[in-house]
């Protein structure tokens, strides 16, 4: 408007740009205005003010309008569509769910003379992954790369959210690795999917290495990595680790926001440390935040759970004097807390005195009903109640139906059951695997095993797929009746159909075994399983075992044994042990089963790969159990590897103690004296302030290892450094040189580098890498590696000494007889990239013309070119 009057010529640019922006902004309206304008004035139509407007209409999710947009597109050549207005009206469309629409509208581009593109495919992807279409999505990018169509750092960061939302870790890895591959640098977005897909999956230490390697390649973590880190953290129970986490956020600058306090808040009244959780609720406020719905009812569903319900009503009335909404979500809590500990009638009054009805969404506050009061085998209550919730129009859920079935067929009334169960097909409410399992288990109970079998194959008739334990309570149903055949010929159908038995599965093929051979020592067992209970009793299935060995029913044993094998080796067993989270009843259990044939016992590999497996998921504490279990029990040895990571672990959770019982076992059973070892241990002490009891084990390496590694050294000094004992860090330092460090190699070298960088010792610093240099030797001794360099280059540039920088990267040892470092693409890189994180672009050109022209087996990889672009 200022140009008209200003007497300038507003050009179809212009206009074009104006309506692209309102169109962007969703304002539709605004942009037909400026539309028609374009048209009076005379100006042409073209494809790029048109897909504009197909833009706004899809903004407004008014697809209709857009598809009016893209006919008189089709139909006028001066406004043909081009790629661009097919992925838009494609994303529209998918925006609103019609997928189906939108995949046929990708079919007519290539008729219409215009080829998908990596949006096109992108926002497909992206569709698929919404509705765990996984399969499809990644069919759809091999379609893409197959057309040459490069996918590119949306598009991966799209699968890997995908794929982590739906538990396919490995193969959201495999498709980050072939972005690597591919030149492609993830961003926060893609770093933050997977470290979240990591954290769900409880796998916290990759997490936190993947949060290393971002940090590593100048991608800064945003308050939505942490939340997600911390998250996970609590998921796995280590909320305290978690409340670390969160003053280092505040250290490094970063404000929490409340999404991160309801995380904390969630963990402790998770825990049951209703205490934190209360200074916590407390405090919110003190950091310039308020508490919003979520953050109250984590709070009332925490005590509710803790039986707290006092305190809960506390927080409910302090919810409703702020003005805050109340919703379903705090009533459902409140009155599932009243019913978990058996006061319903309370329950039903805060139901009546609130009246709850304008409240109620969905089933779930009758479900908690129903669930209590059938516990209570009130069966005529429950019924009232049902009605009572069906006059507020609350149609009954999966879950209510599977509810009063359980309850009918605990009742004894099986045939109510079967009755209810057509009742709820008739409501159109399909039953699921639980409400089959629950009235399989309430036929086998009363006797009716050949029905529940015969549901078995009803449900699978139906499309739903028994689970582990609809197999078991059958396997356990024909065990009773003395069927055993039969049984094991369930264990097999259960296997050839994907469904992997676990520790009762096979517990109740062994009581058949024993009772078959009705051994009088086996019987004494059963009798006593039976008082005990077989389901919880710790040690039943090694007492099981035993009898069957006693029992010599080896045939039987052997087709169990052979069932096994059908998980894979041994060590394939020990990973499903894992995932059953049964460790010392399945080590018992395989233990014995293997002495039938020497052929795959198990081997010390297996037990470390279970500690393993502990250690790395961060289970310690089992790690533990399981490490003390095979030495006083299996007589195994442990490898080294094994000592290094069980002693860190239990150090890491504050066990210096247990960790030196590790170390003494280490010695005790002709392990390797390991330096590693005996570094963890000393930390630990030292982390405590045990500089006493650190210095003596120091004193114990000496005398036992005349060649121990200068970590040691590197380790002490920064704790004396961190204390303020500057004298004794140097003289720790000094009694390292004494020894002479001629033989030292390059990954001890470069921790002393980084403990005297990190504490200002620069000049003590570049005197030690003075030295690496002349004691390098290649092949005979490598002193150095571009890690050393890197360190070092690093050094310069946070110091300003850009020059000096470049001669450091080309420095060699002045010793005699010490040869130049033959420099790699990962030193090459670090300078690179320095070099142009402080514009010195000229510089950075040059070393990649050396790189470039080098005669040596060295050339740019993808992130050289990146850094440069």
């Amino acid at each position: 408007k200022r140009m008209v009057d200003d007497c300038f010529v507003v050009a179809g640019i212009d206009y074009r740009t104006i309506i692209n922006a309102l169109c962007k902004d969703g304002l539709v309206e605004a942009s037909e205005m400026f539309f028609c304008r374009v048209l009076k004035l005379g100006f042409d139509l073209d494809t790029h003010i048109c897909t504009s407007l197909v833009l706004g209409y899809c903004r407004r999710r008014n697809i209709l309008g857009a598809f009016k947009v893209f006919a008189i597109m089709s139909r006028d050549v001066r406004c043909g569509p081009n790629s661009v207005t097919f992925s838009t009206l494609i994303h529209g469309l998918c925006e609103v769910g019609r997928l189906e629409e939108a995949f046929v509208l990708k079919e007519e581009m290539s008729e219409m003379g215009c080829q998908p593109t990596t949006r096109t495919y992108t926002v497909l992807i992206k569709a698929l992954c919404d509705i765990g279409s996984m399969d499809k999505a990644l069919s759809l990018l091999e379609e893409m790369v197959s057309k040459r169509c490069k996918p590119n750092i949306y598009t991966y960061t799209v699968l890997i959210d995908g794929l982590c939302k739906n538990k396919k870790l490995e193969e959201a890895n495999g498709i980050f690795r072939k972005m690597l591959n591919d030149g492609l640098f993830p961003g926060l977005v893609t770093y933050n999917a997977l470290i979240n897909g990591y954290c769900k999956e409880g796998e916290i230490v990759s997490a936190f290495e993947l949060l290393s390697v971002m940090e590593k390649r100048n991608c800064k973590p945003n308050i939505l990595t942490y939340n997600e880190l911390m998250e996970g953290l609590c998921r796995v129970n280590k909320t305290y680790k978690a409340m670390s986490l969160l003053r280092q956020i505040i250290d490094d600058g970063l404000l929490p926001n409340g999404v991160t306090y309801n995380i904390l808040i969630n963990g402790f009244c998770k825990e049951g440390k209703l205490g934190m959780a209360f200074k916590i609720f407390y405090s919110i406020n003190s950091f310039g935040l308020e508490s919003d719905p979520y953050t109250f009812t984590e709070m009332i569903d925490g005590l509710c759970k803790k039986g707290r319900l006092e305190l809960a009503n506390g927080i409910l009335c302090l919810m409703i004097k702020k003005g805050i909404l109340l919703d379903e979500v705090i009533f459902t809590a409140l009155i599932d807390g009243y019913c978990k500990i058996g006061k319903t009638g309370d329950a039903l009054m805060l139901f009546e005195k609130m009246g709850v009805s304008t409240y109620l969404k969905s089933p779930h506050v009758l479900n908690s009903f129903l669930d209590a009061l059938s516990n209570e085998n009130e069966l005529n209550v429950v019924y009232a109640m049902l009605g009572k919730f069906m006059k507020y129009g609350l149609a009954p859920s999966v879950v209510t139906y599977t509810i009063l079935i359980d309850a009918l067929s605990k009742a004894g009334k099986i045939t109510h059951s079967l009755n209810m169960m057509e009742e709820m097909k008739q409501a159109g409410c399909p039953p699921n695997v639980y409400t089959y399992t629950v009235i399989i288990n309430g036929l086998c109970q009363n006797g009716r095993v050949e029905e529940a079998e015969s549901l078995l194959y009803i449900m699978s008739d139906m499309g739903v797929s028994p689970n582990c334990i609809t197999y078991t309570i059958l396997v356990k149903a024909h065990v009773t009746a003395g069927r055993l055949d039969r049984a094991f010929e369930i264990v097999s159908t259960m296997i050839e159909n994907g469904c992997q038995p676990n520790r009762r599965t096979y517990s109740a093929l062994l009581v058949g075994i024993v009772t078959s051979n009705m051994a009088s020592a086996a019987g004494r067992d059963i009798n006593h399983l039976e008082a005990r209970s077989l389901a919880s009793e710790e040690n039943a299935t090694e007492s099981i075992s035993n009898s069957v060995l006693r029992a010599m029913d080896v045939e039987h044993a052997l087709k169990l044994r052979a069932m096994i094998e059908n998980f894979g080796t041994c060590n394939a067993i020990i990973v499903a042990m894992i995932n059953a989270k049964r460790y010392n009843d399945a080590i018992c259990l395989f233990q014995h089963l293997f002495q039938i044939s020497d052929a795959d016992r198990p081997t010390v590999a297996s037990f470390n790969l279970l500690l393993k497996a502990y250690l790395d998921a961060g289970r310690v504490e089992m790690g533990y159990v399981v490490y003390n279990h095979v030495l006083n029990n299996l007589r195994c040895a442990h490898s080294t590897v094994i000592y290094r990571v069980l002693t860190k672990g239990l150090i890491e959770k504050g066990r210096v103690y247990d960790a030196l019982d590790i170390l003494r076992d280490m010695l005790r059973y002709g392990g390797e004296v390991d330096s590693i070892v005996y570094n963890n241990v000393i930390k630990g002490f030292l982390d405590i302030d045990d500089i006493g009891k650190a210095n003596g084990l120091f004193e114990e390496l000496k005398g036992k290892c005349a060649q121990y590694d200068g970590v040691l050294h590197a380790t002490f000094m920064d704790w004396f450094f961190k204390k303020g004992q500057a004298k004794e860090g140097m003289e720790m330092y000094q009694s390292l040189l004494d020894r002479g460090i001629s033989k030292m190699n390059p990954n001890t070298g470069n921790i002393l580098l980084s403990v005297l960088l990190k504490h200002g010792k620069e000049s003590e610093a570049w005197k030690l890498f003075d030295q690496m240099l002349g004691n390098h030797i290649p092949p005979i001794f490598h002193a150095v590696n571009s890690n050393s360099y890197n360190i070092m280059v690093n050094e310069c540039f946070k110091s300003g000494k850009y020059s000096e920088a470049i001669q450091v990267f080309r420095m060699i040892g002045k010793q005699q007889g010490s040869k130049p470092f033959a420099m790699d693409i990962s030193g090459y890189n670090n300078i690179i990239t320095n070099l142009c994180e402080n514009n010195l672009l000229v510089e950075a050109e040059t070393l990649f013309e050396e790189l470039i022209s080098s005669t040596k087996s060295l050339s740019p990889d993808a992130i050289t070119y990146r850094t440069l672009i």
